[in-house]
């Protein structure tokens, strides 16, 4: 397609019709990963006239538009209703003030709160109560707290330790958990503050689940008021909250497989294509999400292209984008909930989250697979060609934290590839088009295509290893 622009058209248009231009170039029998095509639908995703595609926005639903129209150009088939883009009802709360912590000590009050002397992003509900409970920064000291308790880590927690501690206070039975402010929060503190702390979304067809254990981060200079507080104290953490309703939107394209029978077979390829907006007050106040997460979307993209430019699969293959993940895997939960097709014909689904910067706990050698000891689709992969390191972070904290999850759930064989899991301009507006590593996003693609050539191909069934299946644990 030859693209004919007049020179007062504006830069957005001139992006998409260069992206478009790039899906009808014909490909070698060799499927081969395009670097620039990655890099043309990253800068697209994460230019500012996107705004950062906040989650429910405007600006994820244009994402979304531009999403479809590719999937529409490279011959894939709605999932939906005459239409890509699916829909997802949410009803959100949130505080129409900042929501305060309560405690006597002494024969006082002491009063903190969100924003000020503590970070309460999320709660489970508008008032939460409960007996005060010292603990330990350990993983081990979750399963032994008192269902119903407010837990108190007073320590801080080495960053190392951070996320698999914190992933296991949020799966304990406490009613939340008080910690001396880690350095993820203190870092995003001016960023959060400025958020109203929300309660839990609710997903229409989504049954009441447990969600996780809210976390209140204390800054360093105000937890010392708790030294001499006992336990059995009694915490109050409440505030007066609104409802609304919103909407988010999965798109879902499908290129159905040429076999009889292995046709109503799906492999799932999926990224969010959501990020965090509009995020501060500084002159650069958009979060552009480049590697969180256009680079995966432009992963999913770039896959679609490839299998749709040689001989059909012969399973079919579904190529999702989700919205709202920032919000708590919102879009994948709609899915998961609401499915398109049915979970049970889903044989696995592969995530694509930050694949745009090398991962410096392998050597930055490519991708790796979070939970890959969960299953063993990771090494069905590299035994058919794919090139994959193990879980490089101790307690597979990543595991649970993208997309892959909402599936994994539900018995799916869901895990999420990715390059470096954690990089200095995450969730900031540092983290921008130009900063990412092309060759090393094509390079590790085009590593991984055997084993997903084979998946694609083949009538083998991942399987998660006993005792591993997230559908049958708490």
């Amino acid at each position: 397609m030859i693209c004919r622009l007049r020179r007062n058209i504006s830069l957005l248009l001139l992006i998409v019709c260069t992206s478009l231009s790039l899906y009808t170039q014909t490909t070698p029998a060799k499927m081969t990963v395009c670097e620039s095509c990655l890099k043309t639908n990253v800068t697209y995703l994460a230019d500012d006239k996107l705004r950062g595609r906040g989650s429910a926005t405007a600006d994820e639903l244009s994402a979304a538009e531009y999403i479809a129209g590719i999937f529409k150009k490279l011959g894939l088939e709605p999932a939906g209703k005459n239409d890509f883009i699916i829909p997802v009802s949410i009803e959100r709360g949130k505080f129409a003030s900042a929501p305060k912590l309560k405690l006597m000590s002494g024969g006082k009050e002491i009063v903190w709160t969100h924003g000020v002397e503590m970070l309460t992003p999320r709660l489970t509900q508008a008032e939460i109560k409960g007996k005060l409970v010292r603990a330990k920064a350990e993983v081990d000291a979750a399963a032994k707290i008192p269902d119903g308790s407010i837990v108190l880590i007073p320590t801080p927690i080495p960053n190392e330790m951070a996320r698999p501690v914190l992933s296991a206070f949020f799966r304990s039975k406490a009613a939340a958990v008080i910690i001396n402010a880690t350095k993820s929060y203190l870092d995003h503190w001016d960023q959060l503050a400025k958020r109203p702390a929300e309660l839990p979304i609710k997903i229409a067809g989504e049954a009441d689940t447990q969600y996780r254990v809210p976390m209140i981060a204390v800054k360093p200079t105000a937890i010392g008021a708790l030294e001499s507080v006992p336990d059995g104290t009694e915490v109050t953490i409440s505030g007066t909250v609104s409802e609304e309703k919103q909407e988010t939107r999965n798109v879902v394209g499908i290129l159905h497989g040429s076999d009889p029978v292995l046709k109503n077979e799906y492999i799932m390829f999926s990224a969010h294509m959501d990020h965090l907006g509009v995020c501060g007050t500084a002159k650069d106040n958009i979060c552009n999400g480049a590697d969180d997460d256009a680079s995966g979307t432009a992963t999913v993209l770039e896959l679609a292209r490839l299998f749709t430019s040689g001989d059909r699969p012969k399973r079919s293959v579904v190529f999702t984008t989700y919205g709202s993940e920032e919000l708590g895997l919102i879009g994948s939960r709609g899915f998961a909930a609401k499915p398109p097709i049915p979970l049970a014909d889903i044989v696995a689904d592969i995530e694509f989250e930050q694949t745009g910067l090398p991962e410096s706990k392998i050597g930055g050698k490519g991708f790796w697979m979070t939970g890959s000891s969960f299953s063993d689709l990771s090494e069905l992969l590299r035994q058919h060609g794919s090139q994959l390191t193990e879980d490089p972070y101790p307690g597979n904290p990543f595991f649970r934290q993208s997309d892959n999850f909402s599936l994994a759930a539900k018995g799916v064989v869901a895990h999420t590839m990715s390059g470096a899991a954690e990089f200095p301009d995450y969730h900031k507006p540092g983290d921008e088009a130009q900063r990412l590593d092309y060759a090393f996003m094509a390079r590790s693609l085009q590593s991984v295509l055997p084993g997903l050539e084979w998946l694609v191909n083949t009538d083998v069934k991942p399987k998660y290893l006993p005792g591993k299946n997230p559908a049958q644990q708490p």
